[in-house]
């Protein structure tokens, strides 16, 4: 469904994309974090897309209470910034910057990126 939905938008079919998103949203389920990113990140780029900075702020808004993974709110913060909110980019980042530095195994690295 992802697929397609991003399928539609990059081959500006308005009716499919409407279509897809809208099945979407019905069918991600509220408790799955992963799901709701992916349908956060998604609905961003379509924004983006259009452009509609509007939106974008709006989804990126509603995108915040489901931030889990670090790889989200990396993505999250770079869609932040596209639309000059470097605050809550800056934030997002340090956050999933503390996440993926307290997984890496002690002593495997030895230098701090």
């Amino acid at each position: 469904m992802f697929s397609i939905f991003r399928w539609s938008r990059e081959n500006d079919d308005v009716g499919k994309l409407e279509q897809y998103r809208d099945l979407l949203k019905k069918i991600a389920d509220e408790k799955d974090n992963s799901i709701q990113d992916r349908l956060h990140y998604e609905l961003a780029l379509n924004a983006l897309f259009k452009p509609d900075i509007k939106s974008l702020e709006e989804v990126l808004n509603s995108w915040k209470k489901y931030l889990y993974h670090p790889e989200w709110k990396i993505k999250f913060a770079a869609l932040s910034a596209e639309i000059g909110n470097t605050d809550d980019a800056e934030k997002e980042l340090h956050y999933a910057l503390q996440e993926i530095r307290s997984a890496i195994p002690k002593g495997k690295i030895k230098e701090d990126f």
